[in-house]
């Protein structure tokens, strides 16, 4: 009787591992839409359903706190850190959509986008999936070395991604084409805020452990 009358235990860490397996996801077709962009439209329909089905975890997450009294870890940092993580597939999604939007053309001969969008979509996929090993090893207070080394891992792959961003835009200014110009100044705009999102969850990954170990 008594057992029924106490709050449903409610694992945090499951939402936290079910959002970055949807992102590992999300992450392998944007590498994928870059060497079949001409194939753009269907990534765009799958990634579009994979950010729907993280906004639901999400949410599920946040309702979770509403009625839960006692969290593994402190309750304004799972908020930050399911909010953060949502920041990478939405900024996916986005993007994709953006392109659609701006029916930008794949490189003449070849079913791909430009080279540097490929390197930096490839990029975001080994940051989340870092991401999703840091994550993963959440539940263990032995694995703190184990995590920062992943969330370093990601910032590092950040400044990466932060180079091949400023040689690009050095490369499309001397470009005939003035909407061209605009066009892929914004893409690639909006590509560099998702290595910016991650190592922003990794940020938030890196505080979570130290204040708890």
């Amino acid at each position: 009787m008594f057992k029924k009358l106490l709050p449903k235990e409610i694992s945090f860490y499951e939402f936290f591992e079910e959002h970055s397996k949807l992102t590992v996801e999300a992450a392998e077709l944007l590498v994928k839409m870059a060497k079949d962009y001409d194939n753009l439209d269907s990534y765009g329909v799958k990634i579009k359903k994979l950010e729907k089905e993280m906004d639901t975890v999400t949410h599920k997450c946040i309702e979770s706190l509403l009625i839960t009294f006692i969290t593994p870890i402190e309750r304004t940092d799972i908020h930050k850190l399911i909010n953060a993580m949502d920041d990478i597939p939405d900024g996916i999604n986005c993007l994709v959509q953006r392109l659609i939007i701006y029916k930008i053309k794949s490189v003449k001969k070849v079913k791909n986008i430009r080279p540097e969008f490929h390197k930096v979509a490839e990029i975001i996929l080994k940051q989340v999936k870092a991401l999703q090993e840091a994550i993963g090893a959440l539940r263990n207070t032995k694995k703190v070395d184990f995590i920062k080394g992943k969330c370093e891992i990601v910032r590092l792959f950040e400044k990466e991604a932060d180079d091949i961003f400023k040689d690009f835009m050095a490369e499309i200014f001397v470009l005939d084409d003035c909407k061209e110009i605009i066009k892929w100044k914004e893409i690639f705009e909006m590509l560099e805020d998702i290595p910016n999102s991650c190592e922003n969850v990794a940020n938030i990954i890196e505080q979570i452990v130290i204040s708890v170990s």
